[in-house]
């Protein structure tokens, strides 16, 4: 009996070992390898990924977040994780779960007009009857008042580089409205929103960022770029293909971002945000339905990716829905992508609780982005695959381990009335290190790592099953 228990638990061994590829060490190694790669692949000359795990992928870490650092921010110099980057219109992303926050507080609505919060009749094109839910699902009738070469306002702040703009002096471009208020994604409605959420708090974007975002989620140097001279050192650097111009001055773009997308910060705090929001009761379930309700008009078709078949981008209040299906199964994403003087894509995958943050220092790389993006959460996915083939193996949800981790006692529990015969417990490197009979198992002479309990029914079944000792 025993050898027969000894060859099939080095059959699960074989499970688990894939050239360790299902530890989380070697998953970030691989990460880092894909980071590369694609990067390589794609031209892109600076790259920084963040992803963080759900605490039960996390067995040999002491940490279920990662971030892969790759290339260059300026010539031959690397990229610097103490610097940040340009997320640009994810930046809405946050103004809308501060106005949420705002609303749940009672400061303001959603079908509150602009007209009660800015001078209307003196902004030229913008009525006063819009609503701030109607900027927040851009339906609001507002036209695009920042395209690249066709708008006044581009031609005006890319004109002089060097000149510090307010972001209040946007409001003297706003094109004529249009005729309906159709789903149109414009980044009019994000600048307004901004200016909304400042005159509610009578603050600056940047206090309120501060206090809602900055701060609570203890993000590190970032900032919002608004109305002052931008210093282009606390960034890693800026591309457009094989131009560089890192050293080009973007005083005039930086300062005129407000609350469309002004944002400058690091793709970890970004993610452990967006994690958070996904994990925790930051707002009501009410107020996450409101945001996730999707807009009519919005749906777009975004193609495949290497581990999907179809991709469908929906619009919520101000985040993004994404619908990746393949075979039949479906992954749902919320987050953001966003493409300034940096590109970055921002998600949350719900049912593998797993959030990716991507940016890449070359605005021209968009679409590039979202392709690196999908095969970093296609690793993911196989990674999670494979833990899941692991947990399964050999019918292990008659059997209970926990608390796992565990610290001196392991309770063993078995459902559909079978009985215990023996429990092995064996190291990573098979051997075995305690048997007992009880169900309850006394690790406090073993050292800190990772055990498989080998538990043998009544029934003649053996279950395996693994747990952390801390």
């Amino acid at each position: 009996m025993k050898k027969t228990v000894t060859t099939a638990f080095l059959i699960f061994l074989g499970l688990l070992s894939y050239g360790q590829t299902i530890t989380t060490d070697s998953f970030y190694r691989v990460m880092d390898e894909i980071v590369a790669d694609g990067a390589k692949e794609f031209g892109m000359e600076g790259v920084a990924a963040a992803i963080i795990l759900p605490d039960h992928l996390k067995y040999d870490k002491n940490s279920s977040s990662h971030t892969s650092y790759h290339g260059v921010r300026d010539n031959n110099i690397a990229v610097d994780p103490d610097k940040g980057w340009h997320f640009s219109s994810t930046t809405r992303m946050f103004v809308s779960y501060i106005i949420m926050k705002l609303v749940e507080d009672g400061k303001m609505s959603l079908s509150d007009t602009i007209g009660k919060y800015l001078d209307t009749p003196n902004i030229p094109n913008l009525d006063g009857d819009i609503t701030v839910q109607e900027l927040l699902s851009h339906r609001s009738g507002l036209d695009e008042v920042w395209s690249a070469s066709s708008t006044d306002l581009f031609r005006d702040v890319w004109d002089n580089r060097d000149s510090v703009w307010n972001d209040n002096d946007v409001l003297n471009y706003l094109p004529t409205k249009r005729t309906n208020k159709d789903f149109k994604y414009t980044n009019t409605n994000g600048y307004i929103l901004g200016f909304v959420v400042e005159s509610v708090t009578k603050k600056s974007l940047q206090k309120v960022f501060e206090e809602f975002i900055f701060e609570p989620f203890k993000f590190k140097n970032s900032f919002i770029s608004s109305d002052k001279a931008f210093d282009m050192s606390t960034i890693n650097g800026v591309y457009s293909g094989d131009e560089n111009r890192s050293q080009w001055s973007h005083n005039s773009y930086m300062s005129s971002r407000g609350g469309n997308s002004a944002l400058v910060a690091h793709p970890d705090d970004v993610a452990r945000f967006l994690n958070e929001f996904a994990n925790k009761d930051l707002l009501t379930q009410s107020s996450k339905e409101i945001i996730f309700t999707r807009t009519p008009g919005a749906t777009r078709d975004q193609g495949s990716s290497d581990c999907s078949d179809k991709i469908t981008y929906y619009r919520g209040l101000d985040f993004t829905m994404v619908e990746a299906i393949t075979n039949g199964d479906t992954m749902n994403f919320i987050g953001h992508a966003s493409n300034g003087i940096n590109n970055s894509v921002v998600f949350h995958w719900l049912e593998g609780n797993i959030t990716v943050s991507l940016v890449v220092n070359d605005f021209t790389k968009t679409n590039e982005s979202g392709a690196l993006f999908f095969r970093l959460v296609c690793h993911a996915q196989k990674y999670q695959e494979r833990l899941s083939s692991v947990e399964n193996f050999n019918s292990s949800n008659r059997v209970s381990l926990y608390p796992n981790p565990a610290s001196n006692v392991l309770q063993v529990d078995v459902i559909n009335g079978s009985i215990i015969n023996t429990i092995q417990i064996f190291n990573s490197e098979g051997k075995i290190v305690k048997a007992d009979v009880s169900n309850q198992i006394d690790l406090s002479a073993l050292p800190v790592g990772i055990y498989y309990a080998l538990v043998e029914l009544s029934d003649g079944s053996n279950v395996y099953k693994r747990f952390l000792k801390q």
